[in-house]
Formats: structure tokens, sequence, C-alpha cells
């Protein structure tokens, strides 16, 4: 302090000693009064938190103020791993410490008795603010409740019911549809039994997650459950499937859609659907014949072509024709004509894929699983 009063004058040192010592003073009583204050409104017990981080604070004063009286070896020890020094401007420093120490513990200490003192009231801070009192009542009620979920929950696990629908709390399962619906995904039989055992209603996207599983256990004990299912949802759950699926299904697969959809309406239904598709084959299968023969002859193909009734073009050929049409050129119509008769070989050389055959095969096959 005399080294910054003749290097810096009255003003200097003032500014130093208030930087220096007030305000690292000021900061840890602070610091120390605000945890001592949330403390004090968080915990039933603050007194003896608060009492307790007081009496660190004095032991670890009281430790670092006796260390120059210890003997050397243990002094030497301590500054092998705390580098801090007792001498010169080193012994100020730890001077401080032992200072800030107290007053942590005089602050932490006095906060302790003044939170004894109003423990009816909910602490010191409670007993001098009404609201902070009632923020503290209002948070007691929901730790209650919570204790009180906590406990209901507990017991509930606890009991053995015949109710499917406690058993599936005693999982861990909530009782909805995308619950039930993750346990059919994950093929899980004994919770999918609980849920239809409950009375989980089905629709044409459970049927479709079960008939698709390759667990037959559970698409048998699904199919023990037809009241569940609507089975006006059928004709949707057939349109979800695949044709290759229905064509190699196994028998529980079979088993859960005569289960479900083995209904008058459903029947009906389908064979219109057949219906549709039969025609769809026998109108493909006419078109195929028709390009055999005109590779066969492609004289005929010209002159159908020419006719109006030639092989399909394609949309720029198209537009083509449309503008040779419109400026008379039958030169160039009989070269389109010509180019496309020639290319119906090419047609045939591709394999014929017919999605509509297999279609129809996939519907036969459902509805003899419903008759």
């Amino acid at each position: 302090m005399d080294e910054k009063l003749k290097a810096d004058g009255i003003g200097g040192a003032v500014l130093w000693f208030i930087k220096e010592r007030i305000a690292p003073i000021n900061a840890t009583i602070l610091f120390s009064g605000l945890v001592s204050g949330v403390v004090d409104v968080l915990s039933h017990n603050a007194s003896v938190w608060l009492g307790g981080v007081a009496s660190v604070l004095l032991l670890a004063a009281i430790f670092l103020a006796s260390l120059p009286y210890m003997p050397e070896g243990f002094r030497q020890a301590v500054r092998q791993r705390f580098p801090a020094d007792t001498r010169g401007s080193g012994q100020r420093t730890f001077r401080a410490v032992v200072t800030y120490l107290l007053l942590g513990s005089l602050v932490f200490g006095g906060a302790a008795v003044a939170s004894e003192k109003n423990r009816q009231k909910g602490g010191a801070v409670a007993a001098t603010f009404p609201s902070i009192a009632t923020l503290q009542q209002k948070l007691d009620l929901l730790h209650k409740d919570n204790e009180a979920t906590l406990g209901a929950l507990t017991t509930l696990k606890r009991e053995t019911s015949d109710d499917p629908r406690k058993e599936l709390v005693n999982q861990g399962m909530l009782w909805n549809k995308g619950s039930f619906q993750q346990a059919l995904a994950d093929a899980d039989v004994p919770s999918a039994r609980l849920f239809l055992r409950g009375g989980m209603r089905m629709d044409a996207g459970d049927a479709e997650l079960v008939f698709l599983s390759n667990d037959a256990a559970l698409q048998m004990l699904v199919a023990g459950y037809p009241e569940l299912f609507r089975n006006t949802e059928c004709v949707r759950l057939f349109s979800r499937l695949r044709s290759n699926d229905i064509l190699n299904a196994g028998p529980p697969q079979r088993g859960l859609i005569h289960a479900f959809c083995a209904n008058q309406r459903t029947r009906e239904a389908t064979q219109e659907q057949l219906v549709a598709y039969d025609a769809q084959v026998q109108a493909q299968k006419r078109d195929q014949a028709q390009l055999e023969n005109w590779s066969l002859h492609p004289e005929q193909c010209v002159k159908d072509f020419l006719d109006g009734n030639g092989p399909t073009l394609s949309t720029l050929d198209s537009g083509k024709l449309y503008l040779y049409k419109r400026d008379g050129r039958s030169d160039l119509i009989g070269q389109l004509a010509r180019g496309r008769c020639e290319n119906i070989a090419a047609d045939l050389r591709v394999p014929a894929t017919s999605t509509t055959e297999q279609d129809l095969k996939a519907t036969q096959t459902l509805l003899s699983w419903i008759k």
C-alpha cells in the first residue's frame, strides 16, 4: 500500500485498495449470500447444509492460517503441491485467501443460524419475503403430487390383475394405437395378446402388418380375434397387399384373411375386381396377338395404320403424324407407317411383363381364401 501511495499518489492508492481488497471481499460476501439464499429457499434442511459449508470453510481457514507454524518438511510438501508462498507478496495473497475463507464461513454460518430460527416459516428468506413463501408452498405441493403419482404407479406395477391394460402398464406400454402397432411390427406376441384381450380395434394397416410379418404365432393369434377387425376394411387391405406377397403366402396368412374377410360383402367386391382384371388381361392378349400378326404381315400393318387402326405411336410420332396430315404429306405418312411397322418385331423381342395378369392371379387366390 505504501509503495502504491508513493508511486500513484492518494487517488491511485485508493483505487488499488478498492480493486485489490474491497472488491474481492464484497464478491465473497455476495456469492456466499446468494448461495445461502438459494439453499435456504429450496431445502427443508437448509440450516444443516449451510452449517456444514461454514464448518468446512472455517477448517480450511484454520489449516491455512496455521501452515507457517507447521514443521518445515510438511510446509515443503504443501508448497510442492500448492505453489503459493507465504512470504512477501505471496504472503499477502495467502492472507487474503484466509480472509475470504473466514468471510465465507461467517456468511454461511450466519445464514444457517437465521434459517434455523425461521424453520417453521420456511427459512429466513421466506420469513422476510411473503412472495417467496408462496412460491415455496407451490413447490412443496408439486413435490408432494409427484411423490403421490410415483407411489400410485409403483403400487399399480406391483398389482397382479386380469386387466390387460394394467398388465401393459406393468410392461411400460401405453394403451394407444401407436403402441399396439409397434407390438405388431416387432412381432411382440405377449404384448399383442394383451392389446387384443383388452379390445384394441384393428384396421387394414394393422392387418397388413400382421400379414407381412414372418411370425406365424402372431398371425394365428390375431386371426383369433376377427370381431376386433372391421370387415369393411377388407377391400382396402387387399389393395395394400402386393401380388407376390399374396401368391407366396403360407397357411397362417391364409387363415388370417379367411378369419377377417370371409363375408358376402367382401366376396362380391373381390369378384367384381376379378372380372375387371380378367377383362384387362384379355385385352392385353388381343393386343399381343395383333402385334404378332403385324410382325408376320408388315404390309397389313401399313394398311391398318393408314386406315387409322394401326399400332400405337409414341408421343413424338403422334405429333409428326398430326403435322403430316395437316400439310397433306401422304409420302411422309407412308414412311412413318413403314417405320413403325418395322419396329413391331423389336417390340415383340422385349419380354412382356403383365402386372395385370399377376393381379388377376392374386385376386383369384384371395377369392379362394374367403369362400
